[in-house]
């Protein structure tokens, strides 16, 4: 796809989540009406949002630009791990369905609890892989 097909597609997700939360505040008392707007939004960029913040604070801590290349990526770490392309997709996206499916059911809540929680999930996803990784270097190193 290469950078301006990513790019297109973050601008054109970008515009239609700004177009979700305005419909969605236009609206009055309709049953469809979302209470957690901000915290569907959130679900539906989860992937893309939290590798970016992941990937910048990996590089800030490295001393690095934020703006340099690297295989820090999410799916970049997920098949050093063993995994295939097809599988790492398939398990990115359904995280990312999975988190879609719980700001719906809990969309009562409010954004207030459901944002934090999403937070606090992808924090604890992030330590994670990050330990899976420490302890396959430390196995290949044969330091158990």
């Amino acid at each position: 796809m290469g950078d301006t097909g990513a790019l297109s597609i973050g601008f054109l997700f970008s515009v239609l989540s700004i177009f979700f939360l305005n419909e969605n505040s236009l609206l009055t008392d309709e049953w469809y009406k979302y209470s957690a707007p901000v915290a569907t939004t959130v679900s539906v960029l989860l992937i893309p949002l939290f590798d970016t913040i992941r990937i910048i604070i990996v590089r800030l801590v490295k001393k690095k630009s934020p703006f340099s290349p690297d295989k820090n990526h999410s799916h970049h770490v997920l098949m050093r791990l063993g995994m295939s392309h097809r599988n790492t997709a398939l398990l990115l996206g359904g995280i990312n369905i999975l988190f879609i499916l719980l700001v719906s059911v809990f969309n009562d809540l409010g954004d207030n609890i459901l944002l934090p929680i999403i937070i606090s999930i992808c924090f604890i996803l992030s330590v994670l892989i990050d330990q899976l990784i420490i302890h396959r270097v430390r196995t290949k190193r044969g330091r158990v």
